[in-house]
């Protein structure tokens, strides 16, 4: 465990939620930012640190339509993992169905 490893798994991650965070609150979309992705994201850093830096008052709306297109852009790459469903459930969508159609079941 050296100086390599704590730049690849603690500083790289910091920073991309960093970013991230610093692209939602200007306006950025997702795709925009990354249009590929290998790793997966920490939402609830990247949120942590939007309401930190953020203008005024906290605009759950704004969050959730960057979110729910964050998701949708990974979901369409092959990139979704259980704790990006739980918010998607506003769409009316369960969680079931949706992993059944991410990972169709075969036979």
């Amino acid at each position: 465990m050296g100086l390599n490893h704590h730049r690849t798994s603690v500083v790289r991650p910091y920073s991309r939620s960093n970013l991230l965070a610093y692209g939602y609150l200007r306006g950025v979309p997702y795709k925009v930012m990354e249009k590929k992705c290998y790793e997966k994201i920490n939402f609830k850093e990247v949120l942590s640190v939007s309401k930190k830096f953020s203008d005024g008052p906290w605009n759950e709306q704004a969050w959730a339509t960057w979110y729910n297109e964050a998701v949708s852009h990974l979901e369409e790459q092959g990139h979704i993992y259980p704790e990006y469903i739980a918010p998607m459930e506003k769409k009316k969508e369960s969680v079931r169905s949706l992993l059944d159609r991410v990972f169709p079941k075969t036979v």
